[in-house]
């Protein structure tokens, strides 16, 4: 993992990364994501929902999921 330093104070920086901790299931609602960021093509940044906090489209071979976690730094680069 790289580790992102401030010489004026020589601390470490850690990247946050972004996290799923939700995807929507067809007929079951919202279940536990297992899968990872880096399991996906592609992760599109839907923006963040009052009430189920960041959301995301995560696209792997034509397949396209709906999630919900914590965003990070990834999409400020």
């Amino acid at each position: 993992m790289t580790k992102f330093i401030d010489v004026s104070t020589d601390t470490p920086k850690e990247e946050n990364k972004t996290v799923f901790t939700h995807f929507l299931s067809n007929g079951s609602g919202w279940e536990k994501a297992e899968n990872t960021v880096d399991s996906f093509q592609y992760v599109k940044y839907l923006g963040e929902c009052i009430g189920n906090g960041d959301m995301f489209l995560a696209i792997t071979h034509g397949c396209f999921t709906i999630y919900k976690g914590k965003k990070g730094d990834e999409f400020n680069r």
